[in-house]
């Protein structure tokens, strides 16, 4: 019983909202054709058409009468509601036939750009190659070339990797605007389609981005082996210089003090720069240089003092002996 009152319930509360909603655009308990366009335009989002309205007189109102009436909502509601899907369906199917001929119209237009497309990639990927052959010899030139080219030879290698780069991305952006001077209606479409048929070329695209990736490692690992590229030659141009200077001292046959004022040309008791170089300029470097186990103790401000060139350079009848 308790089950059944609540029906009840429920359906009383309908029916007043029934009727709420009738009444609010009826009149006299009836709704006349300008309270039905009403209706549908408001409640169902929908402009009623003619024949429509005189489609549902003939079949929901009585002869002589001027109206729908209440009794017969419900059937007016659901007619309403299927006459307005149905146009909808309709209007859908035209809309996607009319896509569906636009792609089909286009088809050739598109096929061709798409085949167009292949050239940039092309180009894209002759371009990583010259980028490969640079930096494959990498790791061996790092064994033998000198310092200074490698930065040289680092600093290209980079540009022309970015320079790749760009050209990649160039031949993506070429792909993604196929489509940008065709019909905006469809572009979706459009881009669809062109997205199956350039499948491959953005599967090379992605190839040519690995490729890049691995040839910047390269370059970076190349670069990364300069501290000590320059490192064993500052190691190499120590032997030299000791080398040179120890030639020097045994065939003027002059002690250190007097090897040290030949450095020290304005007599400040310590050798810069410029003294170093100008010594040197006018040494006699016609030697074979051999590889030695010491190095010049020289101070981190670059100038070296006679006691340091002492400690080097103990005596001339000791540079004999060695």
């Amino acid at each position: 019983a308790r089950d059944a009152g609540v029906r009840c319930a429920i359906a009383w509360q309908r029916l007043r909202e029934i009727q709420g909603i009738f009444f609010k655009y009826g009149s006299q308990d009836m709704m006349r054709k300008p309270d039905v366009i009403n209706y549908a335009k408001r409640e169902l989002q929908y402009n009623v058409k003619e024949e429509t309205l005189n489609t549902i007189w003939g079949r929901l109102v009585e002869a002589g009468e001027p109206g729908v009436k209440i009794e017969a909502f419900h059937l007016l509601k659901a007619y309403l509601g299927t006459v307005r899907e149905l146009e909808r369906d309709a209007k859908r199917k035209e809309l996607r036939l009319e896509k569906e001929q636009a792609v089909m119209n286009a088809k050739a237009t598109l096929v061709q750009k798409c085949k167009d497309a292949s050239k940039p990639v092309e180009d894209a990927t002759d371009t990583v190659m010259q980028v490969e052959k640079t930096v494959n010899p990498l790791a061996a030139k790092a064994k033998v070339v000198a310092s200074h080219r490698m930065i040289e030879i680092a600093d290209e290698t980079d540009k022309r990797i970015e320079s790749a780069k760009e050209v990649v991305n160039a031949a993506r952006e070429y792909i993604e605007n196929l489509v940008d001077d065709m019909d905006a209606r469809y572009r979706d479409d459009f881009k669809a389609f062109v997205k199956v048929e350039t499948r491959n070329l953005e599967l090379q695209l992605g190839r040519l981005d690995t490729r890049l990736i691995r040839a910047s490692n390269l370059s970076q690992h190349f670069r990364g082996q300069l501290p000590e590229r320059q490192k064993a030659e500052l190691h190499r141009l120590r032997k030299a210089v000791r080398n040179i200077v120890r030639y020097n001292m045994n065939t003027r046959e002059i002690t250190v003090d007097v090897l040290f004022a030949q450095f020290d040309t304005d007599g400040n008791g310590e050798i810069d720069e410029q003294e170093f170089v100008s010594f040197f300029d006018n040494a006699d470097k016609d030697i074979d240089l051999k590889d030695l186990d010491e190095d010049f103790n020289s101070k981190d401000d670059g100038t070296l003092e006679g006691t340091e060139m002492r400690t080097v350079f103990p005596s001339t009848e000791l540079l004999g002996q060695a």
